[in-house]
């Protein structure tokens, strides 16, 4: 039966790990944006939303209240497309704590798109803000590869050869903005910068196809000659702390390449980075004062760029930490180029550091490269520390240091306090797959990250975990290897609800929030998911269909607890029935004909857990397949949530029967009784029996039946038996249990 609330509903394919940074944003008024609105000075109700997101920052009167925007609103933008190029945002919100911002909320799972309508002979920013205290959450915005540059080249006129594309800050005093999880491509130059701004929080967003038509080659994120708020004294939590600019859990790939040169930078690319932080100490440009404060870039994965990955050029007070770096300076037109690299007269920051970092210099990169490169500035080589570069052509460290006025004195330090030409062993390079494996040497090697972080969190990953304490090198975790941390907890089709993260490791399928907002949690005592965990769910993405979870890198031959939440929240399958599906571990059934509201007591809206101990494949994947049972009324199955825990292994028991007495003459596959104190995940067979094929055993909603046979004699008989139960890394396993019997009676 096809779903119909379409708006929150989209078809995945496992690509990019989830984005899973959290709002740290509360809304104390709503108003709305919808492709069917009309923009005016009165619109941003529920009843007559604004038609754009400009639209609601430009009413006088939004929803009618008799005010623009302020802090505290949200602004909810609906599913579709909003057309937009050259606009720019005024309205500002109040303050920098929680209900102190203007926030553009998008749809789920990037539904909400910003596009540009023009595809050339455009030479500026598609959205230009020009406004305090305003945050862009979850929005998918596609630049659609306007201009990075047009026109006559004037640098005495014009900085924005480094900086068009689809989010940049124009020069000015403006500050605090907010850009979390959005996924920006399509991008003649930049596409999340700033300029002479200050508190900036970048976080959770992916970023691909930049610097498309900039001769210059701009950057995926770009932070430059950034200035300190004037007059402004900091008293709020979150304009105290160290860090006013933060870069965290990023992941930015394919960008930075060019197909020509145009001569705007002296035929020579400048850029084309994944990260930069440039000239904060103000060399370029008057009035020459350098930026006070400190910059933390943490957590960002960039591959496949055509300059840098990540760049600190003439800046002081930046924390750079926990990056993952592969496969940079694609562009040959760069010059002196590293994965990560630290230019000028800078520092590393006498008051900053480079800690924990991976880079490797892959295969086909051209001589003059390097995994990590230091250019002047020769103290800072005291300040990098305990990170890992790798040369995948030659083995060695990769590293680069120049103009520092003892270069091989340097090159001996940084060597000696890092982990220089040491393979990280991850999982799958090619594929971006930068998860470690196991005995991986990032694993528990990393120095502390910075705490007291607002609003943080820092010790988060890119793919939504926590770091381990002491913390891994490099941005991806795991336990075990390549992927899969226990305990692992997933919200099904839904966002993080600790300690679950968000949805992610699926293979197709589509996701709808159904809940009712509240699950009966009384029949799952000390196993359930928490609430919110019940309201989404991931399901069929056709009648029929199949989907998957893969979970992988776990160690092989270990036991794990497979533990797998439902609630029956769809309306018409609220009847013993009316939705059945069979779900597999690693290709073997572990439930057949499973009823999610007849397990629940007849129950809807009633949390059902099931447990499965189960060792992974010989690869060390862990793949859980949910199917609709073959002549179920809804061929839509469904999840809510997926656990790997840690379980130690089982041991099996003596089997028992409910009932051991049959009546004459029944029919095949008539029940006889369940078969008790079997071990979650095993199989039950037939050892032996007095009378063949007179019994059979069969699993039915997850329960192990004993029924009548197909050689069962009509009469008054007694038959034998044993049962033999089997589960991989099970103590005792196979165990028979003997001795058992059945009495056939007649009526």
């Amino acid at each position: 039966m096809p779903r119909v609330l379409l708006s929150l509903i989209v078809l995945f394919l496992l690509s990019v790990p989830a984005l899973a940074y959290p709002n740290p944003l509360t809304c104390t008024r709503n108003f709305y944006v919808a492709t069917t609105g009309t923009d005016n000075s009165t619109c941003g109700a529920s009843g007559s939303p604004c038609a754009t997101p400009m639209g609601a920052d430009a009413a006088t009167s939004i929803g009618g209240t008799g005010a623009p925007l302020t802090g505290g609103d949200c602004v909810n933008v609906a599913a579709g497309t909003y057309n937009a190029a050259g606009v720019q945002f005024n309205t500002s919100g109040t303050s920098n704590q929680a209900n102190g911002y203007i926030t553009y909320l998008g749809a789920p799972n990037h539904a909400s798109k910003i596009v540009s309508n023009v595809t050339s002979g455009f030479g500026g920013f598609m959205l230009n803000f020009v406004n305090n205290y305003v945050a862009f959450v979850g929005f998918e915005i596609d630049g659609h590869n306007i201009q990075g540059f047009s026109g006559t080249y004037n640098p005495n006129t014009s900085y924005t050869y480094n900086a068009y594309g689809s989010i940049m800050y124009p020069r000015g005093p403006t500050h605090h903005h907010m850009w979390l999880n959005n996924i920006v491509h399509g991008t003649g130059g930049t596409t999340i910068g700033s300029v002479s701004q200050d508190y900036e929080l970048i976080a959770g967003n992916e970023i691909y196809d930049f610097s498309g038509n900039n001769g210059c080659s701009t950057s995926g994120i770009s932070l430059y000659e950034n200035t300190a708020i004037p007059n402004f004294t900091p008293s709020l939590p979150w304009d105290t702390q160290t860090y006013h600019f933060q870069i965290l859990d990023n992941i930015v790939h394919d960008g930075g390449l060019l197909p020509n040169l145009d001569g705007e930078c002296g035929n020579q690319r400048t850029d084309g980075n994944g990260i930069i932080i440039d000239d904060f100490q103000d060399a370029q440009n008057p009035p020459h004062v350098p930026y006070p404060y400190n910059v933390l870039v943490a957590g960002n994965v960039v591959w496949d760029i055509g300059g840098r990955g990540i760049e600190e050029q003439s800046s002081t007070n930046i924390f750079v930490a926990n990056n993952t770096v592969y496969k940079t300076c694609m562009d040959s037109t760069v010059a002196n180029c590293a994965g990560l690299e630290i230019l000028g007269n800078n520092d590393a920051g006498t008051t900053g550091n480079w800690i924990n970092n991976i880079s490797i210099r892959p295969t086909g990169e051209s001589s003059g490269t390097y995994a990590m490169r230091i250019d002047g500035g020769a103290s800072a080589a005291t300040h990098i520390t305990n990170n890992l570069t790798y040369d995948l052509i030659s083995g060695g460290n990769s590293l680069g240091v120049f103009s520092t006025g003892n270069d091989s004195g340097v090159a001996a330090t940084i060597v000696a306090n890092n982990k220089m030409g040491t393979n990280p062993t991850l999982t799958n390079l090619a594929s971006h797959d930068f998860h470690p494996l196991a005995g991986s040497p990032v694993l528990g090697t990393g120095i502390a990250l910075p705490s007291g972080v607002l609003p943080g969190p820092v010790t988060q990953t890119v793919d939504g975990f926590t770091q381990p304490s002491p913390p891994n090198i490099g941005t991806y975790i795991l336990a075990g290897s390549g992927g899969t941390t226990v305990p692992m907890s997933v919200n099904s089709g839904g966002p993080a609800a600790s300690p679950f993260v968000a949805d992610t490791d699926f293979t197709a399928g589509s996701t709808i929030q159904n809940g009712t907002g509240t699950t009966d949690l009384s029949g799952c005592t000390g196993k359930c998911a928490p609430n919110a965990v019940y309201q989404t769910e991931r399901y069929s993405p056709s009648a029929g269909a199949s989907f998957s979870y893969m979970f992988p890198g776990l160690t092989v031959g270990t036991n794990y607890l497979v533990r797998l939440h439902f609630s029956e929240d769809w309306a018409a399958d609220e009847v013993v029935g009316g939705r059945l599906e069979d779900v597999s571990i690693n290709g073997v059934n572990v439930l057949s004909s499973f009823d999610i509201y007849h397990t629940a007591g007849n129950v809807a809206h009633k949390a059902v857990v099931q447990d499965f101990t189960k060792t992974p494949d010989s690869s060390g994947n862990m793949t859980v397949a949910f199917v609709a049972h073959a002549g179920s009324p809804d061929q839509y199955a469904k999840v809510d949530g997926i656990e790997i825990l840690s379980a130690a292994a089982p041991t099996l028991q003596t089997l028992t029967l409910s009932s051991n007495t049959m009546h004459t003459c029944a029919a095949q596959g008539t029940l006889i009784g369940n078969i008790s104190s079997t071990t979650a995940g095993s199989t039950v067979t037939i050892g032996t029996q007095s009378t063949a094929n007179a019994l059979q055993v069969a699993q039915v909603g997850g329960v192990w039946q004993l029924q009548v046979g197909s050689g069962a004699l009509c009469g008054a008989h007694t038959y034998t038996l044993s049962l033999a139960e089997t589960l991989t890394g099970a103590t005792g396993s196979p165990k028979t249990t003997s001795g058992l019997s059945v009495t056939e009676t007649c009526p």
